[in-house]
């Protein structure tokens, strides 16, 4: 046998994985093949030996997978069999997101100061995009990480801002995600 991938990893994206593994120390190991889909869909890899190997595998419905990752020399033989499982985000996921509260929003003069609610979701929210007109009437955007609840903008231009919250379905995921926008008036 061709020696196996070692440490298969699936990242996961938007209709997308990232699939991931150690270099191979086999000096017969030429290319892999990674299947799913029951072996109805694969894609061939080329191997260089003196790297880590990473992949993007595009076009995935939304769902979990099972990737089994196969090994070939020159000559065809092939390993042992690696099966890599993860998951594919998309429209169904995003649909479910919210956006952060926002507590006040108080406007003196051209400064604009934001309070959000505590964040609910510690695990994959990332933060909140804010989009506001300058008083060059030029859009702009701010952004609050998760763990801050205020922010100060001192070019603001009445009467809203729109927002929306940033999220990672996992630590090692490849995109983010968006919830919709909400606009928020300030009167």
């Amino acid at each position: 046998y061709v020696a196996r991938v070692d440490s298969a990893k699936v990242l996961p994206g938007r209709e997308r994985v990232k699939i991931t593994w150690f270099k191979q120390t086999d000096p017969r190991a030429k290319y892999a093949k990674i299947y799913w889909a029951n072996k109805t869909d694969s894609l061939r890899v080329e191997l260089d030996p003196s790297k880590a190997t990473e992949t993007l595998i595009d076009g995935l419905a939304e769902g979990s997978y099972v990737f089994d990752i196969i090994v070939f020399d020159n000559k065809g033989h092939s390993s042992m069999k690696v099966e890599a499982i993860g998951n594919v985000y998309g429209t169904d996921y995003e649909s479910f997101l919210y956006n952060r509260l926002v507590k006040t929003a108080k406007v003196t003069g051209n400064k604009l100061d934001v309070t959000f609610a505590a964040a609910k979701d510690t695990i994959t929210y990332i933060g909140s995009e804010i989009f506001y007109n300058d008083i060059n009437d030029e859009e702009k955007t701010e952004f609050i990480k998760y763990n801050e609840s205020k922010l100060t903008i001192n070019d603001y231009k009445k009467p809203s801002f729109k927002y929306r919250s940033l999220y990672l379905p996992a630590p090692t995921a490849i995109d983010t995600f968006y919830s919709e926008f909400d606009i928020q008036q300030t009167p």
